[in-house]
């Protein structure tokens, strides 16, 4: 049976800080990449999520390559 929804790799991460708190330059660089349909060049897509120790960075992953699959009856 084929699966009615397959999702593969999604990943989603968080700037803490303020809001609006980057420079002109980072902006400008955040929207060049969106053009360019590239990531944005200030994730830190390599860092682990190690929570016994206090991370220095300023991004967090919510979720991170998660994968998964709905066959058609389920809820």
């Amino acid at each position: 049976m084929r699966p009615a929804l397959k999702i593969e790799g999604v990943s989603k991460q968080y700037r803490l800080g303020r809001v609006g708190a980057s420079s002109l330059r980072d902006d400008v660089q955040r929207i060049w990449a969106g053009i360019q349909l590239s990531p944005s060049p200030f994730l830190s897509r390599d860092e682990a999520n190690d929570r016994t120790k206090k991370s220095e960075d300023a991004y967090v992953w919510a979720l991170k390559d998660i994968n998964f699959t709905v066959n058609p009856g389920d809820v």
